[in-house]
């Protein structure tokens, strides 16, 4: 049976016969000896020694592989992340002066050694801010239920990504368009069967990267708050409502989840800052725009680098037209209220949803016709199948071939 054959067939190949990442030299060893500088507060030129030394580390890691294509290229983008994390913590701000937990009960600075480098490491983990006098704008509302009330949401939660991220797998297993990428060579553009079945491809493959991060964090809320380590409220939801994504800016501002977004701003106002441009100006603005964008860029190149050097900087272009995008939707916007021309709420609603999903139509195939080439996305989120075993045996059952639902190439 075709599936059963996809399903029996998810190697995803060499991986260029790098070596096995050594998972704590390279994750865990450099994060704590940041916490540790962070602590100390060396003078500015150790500060840049140190992070000299943490770009070669995290670049070097990037020889490595974990043995599967869409964890590299994970663990590649974690690596630029580690990189520019730093360049916060240690030129971009002073994290000792300027940041607070809520439990704080002494200025981090008077703490022993000890709890200073804990406190660093919180910090550096702390991207969105929760419990932080940095919690990033537009996070989620944190959770209001109870202990156990809380669990029992989230692990219903955990069970529909599963069903969804399953069944994204089993259309994914299923097209043989995703079948040909295994072969490199013989990849087609995931554009290749026409529109309809394009913005299918770019769901299916989006949902599954979306679920993903949903289901481990829902996971880790589930383990940490059953355990009395970490509250509800500590765990507002990782994305948006998606409601709320009728405009470009919105998407990425308020619905998408906001991990990178701390560095990515404090570099976009500091180099706004050096250009003399003024905050709340438009020149401000969108100088950070599209710093911010760049800077996401140069992250997943470094994700890509990991999966291969062959693909370094094929989705830059992807990030880029992201920051131009916006920019062409507030000048439409602006010139609309220039106009006062009255649109319903609902019509302006509808129509900001279907150019949203217009133009992630056009240009989330630059993000992923290279990890389609490069093999990615067939590797397996969770062990179970439930929606690939029911349509295995509809199959089996009922002798369909399911392939026949997709356009020939």
């Amino acid at each position: 049976m075709y599936l059963e054959r996809q399903i029996g067939d998810l190697h995803l190949g060499p991986t260029d016969f790098k070596p096995p990442l050594p998972s704590f030299q390279y994750l865990a060893l450099p994060q704590l000896f940041l916490s540790l500088i962070i602590a100390i507060r060396p003078s500015a030129a150790w500060r840049l020694l140190v992070f000299l030394l943490y770009i070669y580390v995290n670049m070097k890691a990037i020889a490595f592989t974990s043995g599967d294509k869409d964890r590299d290229f994970l663990l590649g983008v974690s690596f630029g992340w580690l990189i520019a994390n730093a360049m916060h913590l240690l030129f971009l701000s002073d994290p000792m002066n300027d940041f607070r937990h809520v439990n704080d009960v002494v200025p981090p600075r008077d703490l022993p050694l000890a709890h200073r480098a804990y406190w660093a490491f919180c910090l550096q983990n702390a991207m969105r801010g929760i419990g932080w006098n940095y919690m990033l704008p537009h996070t989620p509302p944190p959770p209001t239920a109870s202990r156990w009330s809380f669990v029992r949401s989230q692990c219903t939660r955990t069970l529909r990504y599963i069903f969804i991220l399953d069944g994204a797998q089993c259309y994914m297993h299923l097209n043989p368009l995703f079948s040909r990428s295994l072969s490199g060579s013989g990849a087609l553009p995931i554009t290749a069967q026409g529109y309809v079945f394009s913005c299918a491809n770019i769901i299916a493959y989006m949902g599954r990267i979306y679920c993903s991060f949903q289901l481990q964090y829902s996971l880790l809320s589930v383990l940490c708050v059953a355990i009395g380590f970490y509250e509800a409220k500590d765990f507002p939801p990782v994305f948006g409502r998606w409601r709320d994504a009728y405009t470009l800016r919105r998407f990425w501002g308020q619905l998408w989840h906001q991990m990178l977004r701390r560095f990515i701003a404090s570099i976009g106002k500091s180099i706004s800052r050096g250009l003399g441009f003024q905050p709340g100006t438009h020149l401000s603005s969108y100088t950070q725009l599209y710093v911010g964008f760049i800077v996401s860029g140069l992250l997943h190149t470094t994700g890509e680098a990991m999966v291969g050097m062959r693909y370094v900087g094929f989705s830059f272009l992807f990030f880029l037209a992201q920051a131009v995008a916006i920019t062409a939707e507030d000048f439409v916007i602006g010139l609309a209220r220039l106009t006062k021309i009255k649109i319903p709420a609902f019509l302006t609603s509808v129509i900001g949803y279907a150019w949203v999903f217009f133009w992630f139509s056009v240009s989330v195939p630059w993000f992923l016709n290279w990890q389609i080439a490069a093999g990615l996305g067939f590797s397996e989120a969770v062990p179970i199948m439930p929606v690939r075993h029911a349509v295995r045996m509809v199959n089996d059952t009922m002798n369909i071939d399911f392939t026949l639902l997709f356009d020939p190439l």
